[in-house]
């Protein structure tokens, strides 16, 4: 399976790969046309709730964000909190310029160089799917072909 070695910042911390991923969606969506905002929790503090990671503006539709990352060739249902489907479904129900989506980093653990996939997932096909399967996880291969799979930047 390799070298399994964490990656670290210039100081030697660990980078969390979520954290790492939303860094790069960050600086992705700054070269779109429209304008983004990152939207901060509390983190382990301060306990604070929000309904995604980014909205995003452009051409009056609004887009709410929720980032997630995954060294396994699927993402577990678990690992996006039923209260953050919750809020994005919310979200998306607002009105037709409205719009959530799950943004799902596909990365290898042993190089992010080799595999560092980025797929957008619109909540009700994740929701859909979610709810009609048996599986535990969202695979790479069905999030791509009900999302979109992002060009690399």
């Amino acid at each position: 399976m390799g070298n399994l070695r964490p990656a670290r910042d210039e100081g030697g911390a660990r980078i969390n790969p979520g954290k790492r991923f939303e860094g790069r969606f960050r600086k992705s969506l700054s070269l779109l046309p429209g304008w983004s905002v990152r939207l901060q929790d509390g983190g382990k503090v301060a306990k604070t709730q929000m309904p995604g990671d980014f909205l995003y503006l452009h051409g009056g539709e609004h887009w709410l964000i929720e980032c997630k990352a995954t060294a396994l060739g699927s993402l577990p249902f678990k690992n996006v909190a039923d209260e953050q489907l919750a809020e994005l479904s919310r979200f998306e129900r607002k009105g037709d310029v409205f719009h959530a989506l799950v943004a799902i980093n596909f990365y290898d653990a042993d190089s992010i160089r080799s595999k560092n996939d980025c797929v957008l997932v619109g909540i009700d096909a994740f929701l859909a799917y979610r709810n009609s399967t048996s599986r535990k996880s969202i695979h790479q291969k069905d999030a791509v072909l009900m999302g979109w799979l992002c060009d690399k930047c």
